[in-house]
């Protein structure tokens, strides 16, 4: 089982490519999310890459319900995702890094703060 924790999100994904999220201490189903390769989360936001190498996003509510997850455009051939705080990296299966969010301390990486 792979997670994804964070203060405000536990998202889980079974062997089988499941994906769950926690909600009163107990696991439930992401809107039927299957074939979940890799996933992070942050805060009340979450990304997922799928096994076919696309890349969904999605958020909590107020009551902390997840949304139904949404596909990134342009975004394909993602092999990994990780994010902390305000930025989100996405690394593609030929090597290019993708980095999105706060640049406070230049964590994009593009030289700029």
């Amino acid at each position: 089982m792979h997670e994804g924790l964070d203060s405000e999100i536990v998202i889980a994904t079974t062997a089988d490519g499941r994906s769950f999220f926690v909600k009163d201490w107990k696991f439930r189903p992401l809107a039927g999310f299957t074939d979940v390769h890799r996933m992070t989360a942050a805060g009340k936001l979450g990304y997922i890459v799928k096994t076919d190498g696309t890349l969904y996003s999605f958020s909590l509510d107020r009551n902390n319900n997840p949304s139904v997850p949404v596909q990134v455009k342009g975004m394909s051939g993602i092999v990994d995702v990780s994010m902390s705080g305000g930025h989100v990296l996405a690394l593609r299966r030929d090597g290019t890094l993708f980095a999105q969010g706060s640049n406070d301390f230049g964590q994009l990486g593009n030289g700029t703060m």
